[in-house]
This record gives structure tokens, sequence and C-alpha cells, in this order.
């Protein structure tokens, strides 16, 4: 006999000044297994999922019971069977109700079809309220052979189903149309949603040192949304969907250098079929109720490394992809096409065993553009460029120092604003240095120490120029240390101090035209940090994380903020 017991539980409390509020979530299943013979095991099955929510701001409390016998049948290594029935218990929105479950998994892999590797699995099982019904199908079967040497093909067909009925509750208004919030309309949320499709992977050895792959899959979806009031159905969402994905990547693999090529093309289509609203309301909550979207995202990549000597290693990556959306809607015809640029370097030096440079450059450029006039003014540019070098040193097992810093600048540009008048072009500039240490003082014992020192601005950037106005600076200074501990095989301690400190600066011209830096705001955190691990046996484990921040910003009283978490986990 075998006996599992997997329980969760997790309480946060929010205080406000009436009183305090607690989210309580609790999760427990226990699981026997008895074996009956050698190829039958008879499982019974207990489950319980207990939310209690006061800080949602609504019933959204839920207590879920289940009980249930599950047989397994195994005939031979690759076949299973296991049917089940249920009884279960939930309560929803002050609703509770009880109903009967049956269901079932079956698999059968690694047989035989006319010289083809197959396997197929079904899950399926439905749940019977008095009012509520759930419904769960799964299919899927693969096929896949091997052909020679790295040509292979799987066919994978995929077809769920799935229907969920849950309590809901909405405000009764009265005569006069009024929401009466003491008074609250219990109704069934019905939602069913399928997926059907298949992907096909083919994989072909074009010469001794070069791979192609192909990817294709077509999926077919829906997705339906009724609440059932008495005799009413309200349907809330209905949906229509089409996806489609195609990819293609060529892999040259040499000695000392390879390159990929991949292309990649996705097309997606939502179609809402609830009836549609001639005169919609462009300031109701849903305004776009009863349109349509397509999508179609295209893609080249490239991919290239190359070992120049013992030393010194090259490499370099670089994108273009397209995206098209459009949309049906009249209201807000926000369709539009963007176009991105990504291009990045990277340059490996060893200088010795202990001693390695990796740097890296990046350029991306991002094109967005809306089709309609009415959005045209959004039409911008955005041009980002990074340098990021980094040295790393580890003498030893006991020592690891990497030390780096980066350098980045983001440029917005829009296509309609005045290039020297406009307000919304925007540049952002920062600059990080940074350290990560790593040192071992004895064998069951180390330290750890990050330190981050960032500074940047942010203003409005005319491009004709390419000059910027300064309206915003900040530094941000951070250290994190950290001391780990081993005692015996069982404990393990840790225990350091986190801090962080921001300072940030207005700049504003005054009436003379000089520049003026003033600051804005100052922030500083800090506190303790520890972690306990104990596993006195190996059916037992304590797991204690605990940190306390003692909060300064400026304009507010000082606080400070408690965060402990403990865990136990017996094994059993």
């Amino acid at each position: 006999m075998e006996f599992k017991i997997d329980e969760a539980f997790s309480s946060t409390l929010q205080r406000i000044s009436s009183r305090d509020l607690w989210k309580d979530s609790q999760s427990l299943t226990l699981n026997f297994s008895y074996p009956l013979s050698r190829r039958i095991s008879f499982e019974p099955i207990f489950t319980s999922r207990i939310l209690s929510d006061p800080l949602a701001g609504f019933n959204n409390d839920i207590q879920f019971y289940s009980s249930s016998a599950r047989l397994n049948f195994q005939p031979s290594s690759n076949i299973r069977i296991s049917p089940r029935v249920s009884s279960k218990w939930q309560t929803q929105v002050g609703q509770s109700d009880h109903g009967f479950s049956y269901g079932g998994e079956a698999s059968v892999s690694d047989f035989d079809l006319y010289g083809y590797e197959s396997e197929i699995s079904l899950l399926g099982g439905q749940d019977f309220f008095p009012h509520r019904r759930n419904e769960d199908l799964k299919l899927r079967y693969k096929i896949a052979r091997k052909f020679y040497e790295s040509t292979a093909d799987t066919l994978i067909i995929i077809f769920d189903r799935l229907r969920r009925d849950t309590f809901g509750a909405a405000p009764i208004k009265d005569s006069m149309g009024v929401v009466r919030e003491d008074t609250m309309k219990v109704f069934v949320r019905n939602l069913t949603q399928s997926n059907r499709g298949f992907e096909n992977r083919l994989s072909y050895k074009v010469g001794s040192n070069t791979l192609f792959f192909l990817k294709n899959s077509i999926f077919s979806r829906t997705f339906r949304v009724n609440n059932l009031e008495d005799e009413t159905t309200d349907l809330r969402k209905d949906d229509s969907g089409f996806e489609s994905e195609n990819s293609a990547k060529l892999r040259i693999q040499k000695s000392n250098w390879f390159t990929d090529v991949t292309w990649n093309y996705k097309f997606r289509s939502r179609e809402d079929l609830r009836p549609r609203d001639t005169t919609p309301d462009p300031f109701g909550r849903h305004p776009s109720v009863g349109f349509d979207s397509e999508d179609i995202l295209t893609g080249l990549g490239l991919r290239s490394g190359f070992r120049v000597d013992a030393n010194d290693s090259l490499g370099i990556s670089a994108s273009v992809t397209k995206f098209q959306y459009t949309t049906s809607d009249t209201v807000t015809p926000n369709d539009h096409d963007q176009i991105k640029w990504q291009f990045t370097f990277t340059h490996s030096h060893q200088f010795s065993e202990d001693l390695r440079l990796v740097w890296r450059g990046s350029v991306f450029l991002n094109h967005f553009v809306f089709i309609s006039r009415k959005f045209s003014g959004g039409n911008n540019w955005q041009r980002f460029i990074q340098l990021k070098p980094e040295v790393v040193y580890q003498p030893s097992k006991n020592l690891s120092i990497r030390q780096g810093f980066t350098v980045r600048a983001k440029y917005q540009t829009f296509d309609f604003d005045d290039a020297e008048t406009g307000l919304r072009n925007t540049v952002n500039r920062q600059f990080i240095i940074f350290n990560k240490s790593h040192f071992a003082l004895t064998s069951k014992s180390s330290f750890e120490l990050g330190v981050n020192l960032e500074l940047a601005e942010q203003g409005r950037f005319f491009i004709n120029g390419w000059r910027q106005s300064l309206a915003l600076s900040w530094r941000n200074q951070q250290v994190n240390a950290l001391y780990k501990k081993r005692i015996g095989a069982n404990f393990h301690f840790s225990a350091g101090l986190n801090f962080f400190r921001q300072v940030r600066w207005n700049h504003k011209v005054d009436q003379e035209g000089k520049l003026k830096k003033s600051v804005r705001s100052k922030h500083t955190n800090f506190g303790p940090v520890w972690a306990v691990t104990f596993r006195p046996s190996s059916s037992l484990e304590l797991l204690f994380f605990g940190n306390i921040d003692v909060v300064h910003s400026s304009g507010r009283s000082t606080k400070q903020i408690n965060n402990f978490n403990l865990d136990l986990k017996w094994f059993l």
C-alpha cells in the first residue's frame, strides 16, 4: 500500500484603518493506493480546496470537496486504463450543491502502425450537479517515424473540449433602475471552449553538416460564455478563432562555426459571433462588441557563432519582424502595422584560465504605424542602443567575481510631431555599473555580495539636431550581502542585508535661460534578510524565509514592512 499527502496553506494579511483583512487559501489531497493484483490497483482519493478572500471586495469564497475511487488497470507496459467515480460538494457565492462525477483516462504508447511509432491518449469526465454540469474531453494522437539519421517526421492531432458551470451573483435593480447592493441575484455562468487541430514537425538531413527543420500547425478554437438566469440566457461571449503557424530553420554546423537561418509566419483570426450592434455606444464598457480581428506576424532571423581561435569567439544575432493587425471595428479602428529590426554582436576573449571578457553591442529599431488617420498621431519610431561589457574573474573554485557595466539609450520620436517643438519626442539614457562576487570562506560557508549603481536621465528629444532638453534624472544605489552556512547535513542557514536608495532630480529652465537642478524625491529602504532550511528526517522539511524593510520616502512617514514565510513539508 502507498499513501501520499499534499497539503498547502497560505494566509495574507492586509491592514486597513477599520479592520484587518485576511486572505486564506488551503489545498489538501490524500491519495491511497492498494494493489489488488500485479496489474490492477485501487486508489481512493480525497481532495479539499478552500478559499476565503475578503480582499477581493466581493463574495469570492469557495469551498470544494471531492471523494473519488479510481481503478488502475495496466495489462501491458504500454497500455493503461483508469476509470473513476466521484462524489463532489461545492459552495460558491452562498450556493451549495452536491453532485456525482465519472470519468477516466486511457493511453496506449509505443505501438507500431505500418512502420510508424504511435501513441494515443484519452481523458474525459462529467460532473452532474442539480443546476450545473462540467465536462472534460482531451484526445491526443501522435505518430512518428525516423527514416534515417537526423531525418524524421512527427504528426500530432489534438482535440479538446471543456465545459464549466459556476455560480455567479450580481446586484438587483429596483423598478427605478437603481442598483440595490443589499440584494444579489444568483445565476449560473456557463463557459464552453474547444480546441482542435494538428501539428507537424519535420527534420531533414540536407548534407553532412546541414539540417533543415520544418514545423506547421493549424488550430481552430471556440469560446462561449452564457449567464443562465431563470428561463433566459444572456450571451456574454461567443468567439470563433483560427490559428496557423509555420516556421522553417536551416542549420549549418562546422567544427568552428555554425549558422541558423529562420523564417516564421503566424496567422490568427478571431470572429465575434454575437449579434452585431449597428449603433454601438462608444462610451459603453464594450464598444467593440460584435467585431472581428486578424493579425499576421512574419519574421526572418539569423544567428551565427564563430570560434576564431582558442581564446576568441564571435557571435551575431539579427532579425526583422512585421506585425499586421486588422479589425472590423468602425468605432475604434486601430488597425496598425509594426516593423522591428534587431542586431546584436558578441565578442568573447579568454585572457587566461582565470580571466574572461565578454561584451555585447545591441541595436533595436521599431516603427509603429496606425492605418487610420484617426489614430495616425500615434505613429512613432523607437531606437534602442546598448553596450554591455563584462569581465569574469575566477582564480579558484572559492572565488568568483563578475564586473561589468551597461550603457543604454532609448529614443522615441513621433512621425507627425514638429522636430523642434514636439512635446512627445523623448530620450532616456542609463549607465549601470554592477559587481557580483562569491567567496567560499570554508567548505561549509560562503559570502555573496552584489553592488549596483545606476545613473539615468530623461527629457525631450529634438531629432534634427540630435539634442535633448533634460527634464528628469535619478540615481539608484543597491547593495545585497548574504552569508550562507551549512551546519551538518540537514541544516542550512543564511543571513544578509538589502539596501536600496534612489534620489530623483527635476531639471527646469529658469527665467534667465539657465538649467536649474532641484531634488524631486528621495527614497531609501533597507533591512535584514534571512532563511533557514531544516530537514531532520527524510519525511519532514522546514523552510523559513523572512525579511524586514524599513522604508523612508520624501513627504511620508517611515514605514516598516515585515515579510515572513514558513513552509512545512511532509514526505510520506
